[in-house]
């Protein structure tokens, strides 16, 4: 229960945080007149003894005490320093200048004045939430919700999968940059018993590449799951997908499959998957270049065979690694995934994926999704 709750005051956080200034500013500006209420209400309190200048001062000190813890517990706790001190200095203020025996009451127009200012500060904070709610505070919490969806949708179609198939050992790992991934990995295995591993990445992020990404999948099962070979499966799901996206959209995919008799494979515009030989320590790219999913509406794909043998793997990855950039301006490439996967390769599949995920994020910042699928014959 409290971890539920500390996470949903996290994702609160986040969401201010991410406001622009203007808008925080006028999300301030609300509390600080709010507050500013607590000026008159200390007034009456004290029963008339509180000169106008008093109350003015009051209600000042008040607002700025509310608008300070609600930047310090929102965006920087250094700043807590500051309401306490206002506070402390009120106190004196209030003790030092309120006479003991003298009241304003019996003023003319003395309530009227608590009332209107009251009444005022009211008004003021509630129009500012208003227009915070209405503008900027609005399209953030709609930007927040779509990335709340979009989270969830990667998070059902991209789940970590660990297992051992067909004398195969499988290992996923995706890790998407910011909240929304535009990458997808999946593992099944169809009617007939073979393993499908597919690695694709959807251009764009959010949950129009989620929408995407979903469809893809689906195509691509219910083809696979009929028995149609991986060519003729590209072939129907690039006819499919291309009159239901967005314009400037695609998909670029790797997929593997493994039965009995050997393994096959077909790629769209995707990146080469990388076989390491056990038996003469070396790896090579399997690749067919053919255009990405998406782009054109009739194509035809074609597929290539690999023939692992014992302690063989195959790496299917996505740009995320190999484009990943280091302070120096020095990219990872192709060439450092391949001498992790030579030099680590008796290593089990989801050892060797962590392994080669953690020396990327060593070498330097990701700036797009992290996927990967070991596949090692044992």
């Amino acid at each position: 229960m409290f971890n539920i709750l500390a996470k949903k005051q996290r994702k609160d956080r986040m969401f201010f945080k991410s406001l622009p200034w203007k808008s925080y500013l006028i999300f301030l500006a609300a509390i600080f007149f709010l507050f500013s209420i607590l000026g008159f209400v200390s007034s009456l309190m004290a029963m008339g003894r509180s000169s106008y200048q008093m109350i003015l001062v009051n209600c000042l000190i008040s607002g700025l005490t509310g608008a300070l813890y609600a930047h310090s517990f929102i965006r920087d706790l250094r700043f807590l320093v500051l309401p306490v001190i206002l506070q402390f200095g009120l106190i004196f203020y209030n003790s030092m200048y309120t006479p003991g025996e003298v009241t304003h009451l019996n003023e003319p127009g003395y309530f009227q004045f608590h009332a209107l200012g009251i009444l005022f500060l009211m008004v003021l904070g509630y129009v500012l939430f208003v227009v915070f709610i209405n503008g900027e505070g609005y399209k953030q919490l709609q930007i927040k919700t779509e990335i709340d969806l979009a989270k969830k949708l990667h998070d059902i179609l991209v789940p970590e999968v660990s297992l051992v198939t067909n004398g195969f050992e499988i290992f996923t790992f995706a890790k998407p940059v910011g909240d929304v991934g535009g990458d997808l990995s999946d593992v099944f295995i169809n009617r007939n018993g073979a393993s499908v591993i597919t690695v694709a990445d959807v251009s764009g992020h959010g949950v129009s590449a989620g929408l995407l990404m979903g469809m893809f999948k689906s195509a691509l099962r219910s083809n696979l799951q009929r028995g149609s070979s991986l060519s003729d499966s590209f072939r129907y799901v690039n006819s499919t997908i291309y009159d239901l996206k967005e314009k400037r959209m695609f998909i670029t995919a790797s997929s593997l499959m493994i039965n009995e008799t050997g393994c096959c494979f077909s790629i769209a515009g995707h990146l080469p998957m990388l076989h390491f030989k056990a038996a003469t320590n070396e790896v090579v790219e399997e690749n067919i270049k053919q255009i990405a999913l998406g782009v054109r509406k009739e194509f035809e794909f074609k597929e290539g065979t690999i023939a692992p043998e014992k302690g063989d793997i195959i790496l299917l990855l996505t740009d995320g690694l190999t484009e990943t950039f280091s302070k120096k301006k020095e990219m990872f490439g192709m060439d450092r995934v391949k001498h992790l996967l030579s030099e680590n390769s008796m290593l089990g599949s989801e050892a060797l994926s962590k392994k080669i995920i953690e020396e990327v994020e060593k070498f330097g910042q990701p700036g797009d999704d992290l996927t990967l699928v070991t596949v090692k014959r044992v």
